[in-house]
Parts: structure tokens; C-alpha cells; sequence
């Protein structure tokens, strides 16, 4: 697996610094509660950069969207996507006791309202979602930032990437996040488990607090 060396972190995050800075004042400005998106932007920048996706018609499948932030994110950055946004919008374990969370699917509307046009709304749990997708709908980009408990995180990986276009790319949220107690219930342990099984139809492009890959082949009949 070819790895993005460490070293250029610094890097990308100088070079994007203004993208990073800009989607902060749209947060604050559109009165979004949470951030936990905006320090991924100079990572993803340049996945787009490198995989050629930001100019041209795409699909696009965001598996847990909140509040929308890098739902717009994407919106902006791809003028010419159409996104597909699977939610619950109920929250997660991780959201226990927040407040806010009875408006979050408001908030989300509110949120993407300018690009509403582009925007599909698909409301349930991911597994029942995907489980819905005809197999013909592909997708040329995939971000799975759904519940992060591992049985979930390994389901959502797993029937993702089977809609997933050669040449299409997929980042997976959290890899280093150790929110369970076992470290076999955190999302780790399950994406590790999901590259084992497609070992050898993907090569990875980027990994740090997150994972992203470049789907190389289909499935063998």
C-alpha cells in the first residue's frame, strides 16, 4: 500500500490554508453548531486534485451528512456533482446528550437549500439504504462518515464500494478514532477487516485521521 508520506501534511495544510479558513466563516455564518470537518479540507483538496474529480459531472454518495457541513463542502467544491445524502438524522452513540440533535435534519435542509437541485435526500440507516441501491447506481465518489461502531463501520464500507466506479474514490472517516472502550468495536479494526476482503482492487491514495482510496477493479466473477 503506498502511503502519502507524513512530511507533506504541513504541506497541503499551508497550501489550502484560505479553503480551510473560508469553509470556517461559512460555518459560522450559516450557524452551524458543530465543525468536526473543516481540518480534513486540505487532505481532501488534494485528493481531488490528484484524482481529477472536482471539474466534471459526477455522483456523489455522503453516508452520514449532520448538519451538512461537508455536505456543502462537497456542493462547493464540485459545481458540477450531484450528491446523494444517507442519514438518520438521529444522531449516533457518539452524540448522546448533545443538544441540537432533535434539529439537526432542519438544519441540514437549511443548510443545503441553495444546492437542493443537486441534492438527494435517502433518510434511514445506511445498511437499509444501501441495501435499496438498484446494483447498476454507481457512484464516482463515496464518503462514509456514517455510525462509527465497527459491525456498521464494515457494512457501509463493504456494500459502498460495490457502488463504486473504477477510478471512483472513497474516503473513510475516522481510522484513528478510539471513542468504544474495545478496540475491536472502533472503526480501525473494521476498515482494516474491509481491505483484507477487497485486497487487490484498490489502491490507497491518502491516510492520516481519515483513509482514502482509488477502487482499482471489480469483483471477479
Amino acid at each position: 500500500m503506498n502511503y502519502l508520506a507524513t512530511s507533506c501534511r504541513r504541506s497541503f495544510r499551508w497550501k489550502h490554508e484560505e479553503s480551510v479558513r473560508e469553509l470556517r466563516q461559512f460555518a459560522k455564518d450559516n450557524d452551524f453548531k458543530y465543525d468536526w470537518f473543516s481540518a480534513n479540507v486540505p487532505f481532501w483538496l488534494e485528493i481531488f486534485d490528484r484524482t481529477g474529480l472536482r471539474n466534471r459531472p459526477i455522483r456523489a454518495l455522503e453516508i452520514g451528512s449532520f448538519e451538512g457541513l461537508s455536505t456543502c463542502f462537497l456542493l462547493k467544491q464540485m459545481p458540477q456533482a450531484a450528491l446523494t445524502c444517507v442519514d438518520t438524522w438521529a444522531g449516533s452513540d457518539e452524540h448522546v446528550g448533545m443538544s441540537h440533535i432533535s434539529s439537526i435534519e432542519a438544519a441540514f435542509d437549511r443548510h443545503v437549500e441553495p444546492w437542493k437541485d443537486r441534492v438527494t435526500k435517502r433518510k434511514g440507516y445506511s445498511y437499509q439504504c444501501l441495501a435499496a441501491f438498484r446494483p447498476e447506481e454507481k457512484f464516482d465518489f463515496i464518503y462514509v462518515d456514517g455510525s462509527h461502531h465497527a459491525d456498521d463501520v464494515i457494512v457501509d464500507a463493504i456494500r459502498s464500494f460495490e457502488h463504486l466506479n473504477v477510478g471512483g474514490v472513497m474516503v473513510l472517516d475516522d481510522y484513528l478514532w478510539r471513542f468504544y472502550p474495545r478496540d475491536a468495536e472502533n472503526p480501525a479494526r473494521a476498515i482494516n477487516g474491509f481491505l483484507r476482503l477487497v485486497e487487490g482492487r484498490y489502491r490507497i491514495v491518502m491516510t492520516y485521521r481519515q483513509l482514502a482510496l482509488v477502487k482499482t477493479a471489480e469483483r471477479s466473477t
